[in-house]
């Protein structure tokens, strides 16, 4: 028998459930709902913070992103973010484009190109985080 405590901070009864604290064993402190509910929260109270990130990012993007892209590189492109869009639709789960040598790296910098990119779940892309692949 489960014993489950409810969230104090957002009413959620799965991240303070024993057995969540045994499976996580520290690693999360919340249950993923509840991240989302926080980060939205944080969001939408620190709109100037997400402006930044979001300037930022397409700023790395568009110096990564070199003179020589061909049409048919911009096509690929394209294609690469349409097939992730499409995936999420049709599995039900959320996909993103990722770069496999990130764009802001600590040690070195990838290229917007359609080589540099792959379709992985949003899940996968969220643990490899800024780091390049074999995380």
């Amino acid at each position: 028998n489960t014993l489950k405590r409810v969230c104090k901070s957002i009413g959620c009864n799965v991240c303070s459930s024993t057995d969540f604290r045994l499976n996580n064993k520290g690693w999360l402190k919340e249950c993923l709902g509840c991240q989302k509910k926080r980060k939205a929260l944080y969001k939408k109270k620190n709109p100037h913070i997400r402006i930044a990130e979001k300037a930022k990012r397409r700023a790395a993007k568009l110096s990564a992103t070199p003179s020589w892209l061909t049409e048919e590189d911009n096509w690929m492109i394209n294609e690469i973010y349409e097939l992730s869009q499409l995936r999420t639709r049709l599995t039900g789960i959320l996909w993103h484009v990722d770069h496999i040598v990130p764009l802001q790296g600590k040690n070195v910098c990838g290229l917007h190109v359609p080589l540099n990119m792959q379709v992985i779940t949003a899940h996968d892309n969220i643990v490899k985080s800024n780091k390049e692949e074999g995380y």
